[in-house]
């Protein structure tokens, strides 16, 4: 009875990882797979070895591989957020507003100058959507530093701009 279950164990891990593009909705699901198709897999094995399932409040850190030619870390961080029409459309606005200001508060930790979100409202909900992202963005931003030192490593600069890019 024990290869019994360690065959049906097996099963199971095989039919999870042909179903772990079924957790998101199409679109996301659309973008992501093209996405991993150029990253050598890394996304999909990272949600796999999490066990990263898209519900609200969640959230999965992936490291990239770098750019060809280029400097730094990328990282893409994939974020749950709850647009079914069963909330009210200031509950789902609010997720939008806390994913980007996570992201810009996230990025500015990480010393990394380009933050991208992916966007897809819905059509009736677009401008609170995008009111809700620069609002979070700026909220994100915000550093209290009234009473911080004023010592900066060489080619330090206060305040570093990020740039903020809305994909759809």
């Amino acid at each position: 009875s024990g290869s019994k279950r360690k065959a049906k164990s097996n099963k199971g891990i095989a039919a999870g990882s042909k179903n772990i593009w079924s957790r998101f909705d199409a679109p996301s699901r659309q973008l992501l797979r093209k996405l991993d198709g150029t990253m050598d897999g890394a996304i999909e094995n990272a949600i796999r070895q999490q066990e990263f399932k898209p519900e609200p409040g969640t959230r999965l850190d992936i490291a990239l591989p770098p750019q060809r030619g280029k400097k730094g870390q990328r990282f893409l961080r994939l974020s749950g957020i709850d647009s079914q029409l069963k909330l009210k459309a200031d509950d789902r606005t609010e997720g939008w507003r806390r994913i980007a200001g996570d992201a810009v508060s996230t990025a500015a930790r990480l010393h990394t100058k380009r933050v991208a979100l992916w966007v897809e409202p819905r059509p009736d909900e677009i401008a609170a959507v995008l009111t809700a992202i620069a609002e979070g963005a700026q909220l994100g931003s915000y550093s209290f530093d009234r009473y911080k030192s004023k010592k900066r490593k060489k080619g330090e600069t206060e305040g570093e701009r990020q740039t903020l890019e809305l994909v759809r």
